[in-house]
């Protein structure tokens, strides 16, 4: 049940803390994320490793089923398949340094579900104001990208001043997500340590009218639930531009509750 308040940011750092403890693997609820590869494939040498940093630079997208609204640019790696299910604390952390002479906003990381139309559940962007935003869709079922439903992630801004950089500056990126196991979860962000953004989600839709991103209007339309979780994590953008990306480090691992 999605909590009825925002966690405190002492309890965010008290997070912090417990970075260096994983919790043990259970069957259904894995202490580390893992089967990370690239996602649909990339331009030659826009997606390399060398040691523990992948290097991330532009790629065309190469994922069928382009939507109208574009996503042109795609350079990304994802994680195996897990239970929508998923219960416990996880924590995605790595260092990231961008060097890019654009402002083009970006997905930086994902949380997915396998559906083919619409924004997944979360999606981590990193702005063209350099400051980090959460993102969401509502898919309804049975129906394509013009019924897609923005969903207004309950979210609370800690530090408007709290920016990224494109100059090459290493940031450490935390995204803690504590996930309920019936399809809602809080996320919260830290950038360098410090609490960025936080917000909610769940999956219900209560009772009115909507209106999609095209202008649509349902009255509580039936809503398609999560059918598995995968993670994402690169730079995912609507239109190509010059950048590379480096993550170093990465990891995502479940902490002791």
């Amino acid at each position: 049940m999605v909590r009825d308040v925002f966690l405190k940011s002492a309890l965010v750092l008290s997070l912090v803390a417990a970075l260096c403890q994983p919790a043990a693997a259970q069957s259904s609820n894995p202490g580390q994320i893992s089967g990370w590869k690239v996602s649909c494939g990339a331009d030659r040498g826009a997606l390399t490793k060398q040691g523990k940093t992948y290097i991330f630079r532009p790629s065309s997208n190469h994922c069928d089923g382009h939507t109208p609204w574009g996503w042109d640019q795609r350079t990304e790696i994802f994680s195996r398949k897990y239970s929508r299910n998923l219960q416990g604390r996880y924590l995605f952390e790595t260092t990231v340094s961008l060097t890019s002479p654009s402002s083009q906003k970006f997905d930086v990381f994902q949380m997915h579900d396998a559906r083919k139309a619409c924004a997944p559940p979360l999606k981590v962007e990193w702005g063209s104001d350099n400051r980090v935003a959460l993102r969401s869709h509502y898919k309804v079922a049975g129906k394509g990208e013009d019924h897609c439903i923005q969903n207004e992630l309950v979210t609370a801004n800690y530090q408007r001043k709290q920016v990224l950089k494109r100059d090459g500056t290493k940031h450490l990126l935390q995204i803690l997500l504590d996930l309920d196991g019936h399809g809602s979860f809080s996320v919260s962000v830290l950038v360098d340590g410090r609490p960025a953004i936080q917000g909610q989600y769940s999956p219900d839709l209560p009772a009115g009218v909507y209106k999609s991103v095209s202008g649509i209007r349902m009255n509580t339309p039936k809503i398609d639930r999560s059918q598995k979780i995968n993670f994402k994590h690169g730079v995912y953008a609507k239109n190509r531009f010059p950048f590379e990306l480096r993550s170093e480090g990465m990891r995502m691992v479940r902490l002791k509750q």
